[in-house]
């Protein structure tokens, strides 16, 4: 409601969100119990609305926090400042780390929802850059992200459309010239004729799974792609790329 509150008045240019992330809280957890985690929570709650009397506090999920004041007391070296000693849990001292995600009220138009979802934002691309950062939300995350959506439905209907395809780069024997193996590559090819760098959708479908079943598709083709070359006379090895999400998979090795 405060958020809300905040974001339609005319003081947004002076406000600033922020979302703290207890770091390593679940192994805190496994190794020293629920109850011990619980008695942290209410030792950080205790700190931070003790230290910053005049901002809002509030525990948005599990282990991360919410805080909204003026821009001048809440910026990252403050709230990290606010955690340099330890805490006292259970007659233990505790010291943690965060990470924190910042958000200028001015950069967003919407609700406090939506205010909260930027600070999310900057939190995952703080968490992506290195525990115990920080990251201010920019409108160029927003935008990047929607794009990044955009090619992963792309990315899906054009494996469901058959839009991906193989080409296979030669490996050449360099005493005599003669080829010796191919290495598959993957390539897309969008509906406009254009090609989609591999760089851009092959970390996005690391990243949502999908490379899985891409994976498994490459190597059929592959196989397929090799013994077409057999049968024409051509005994020479194909070469595929795997990756680390695949060798994970239970089924791999049954696989290939």
């Amino acid at each position: 409601h405060d958020l809300d509150e905040r974001v339609i008045s005319g003081h947004k240019a002076d406000t600033t969100a922020a979302l703290i992330d207890i770091d390593g809280f679940a192994e805190t957890n496994d190794a020293l119990g629920h109850e011990f985690g619980d008695h942290l929570l209410k030792a950080v709650a205790e700190r931070l609305t003790t230290q910053l009397p005049e901002c809002t506090v509030a525990r948005i999920a599990g282990d991360t926090f919410g805080v909204l004041g003026e821009a001048a007391v809440v910026t990252p070296v403050a709230l990290s400042l606010l955690f340099n000693d330890p805490f006292l849990v259970d007659e233990h001292e505790l010291g943690i780390t965060t990470t924190q995600g910042f958000l200028h009220l001015d950069e967003i138009n919407g609700s406090g929802g939506d205010a909260l979802k930027s600070a999310s934002i900057a939190l995952k691309r703080a968490k992506q850059n290195h525990r115990g950062e920080y990251s201010f939300f920019t409108r160029e995350m927003d935008i990047e992200i929607r794009e990044r959506v955009k090619l992963l439905h792309a990315l899906r209907s054009a494996f469901d459309n058959e839009r991906l395809f193989l080409m296979y780069q030669p490996q050449v024997e360099l005493a005599n010239g003669l080829p010796v193996g191919v290495e598959a590559l993957i390539r897309w090819r969008s509906d406009d004729g254009r090609f989609v760098p591999p760089d851009r959708f092959i970390p996005l479908a690391e990243h949502s799974g999908l490379i899985v079943g891409i994976g498994l598709w490459v190597l059929r083709m592959a196989c397929h792609e090799q013994a077409r070359l057999a049968h024409a006379g051509f005994n020479i090895r194909v070469a595929i790329n795997v990756s680390v999400a695949q060798f994970r998979h239970p089924e791999f090795i049954e696989t290939v």
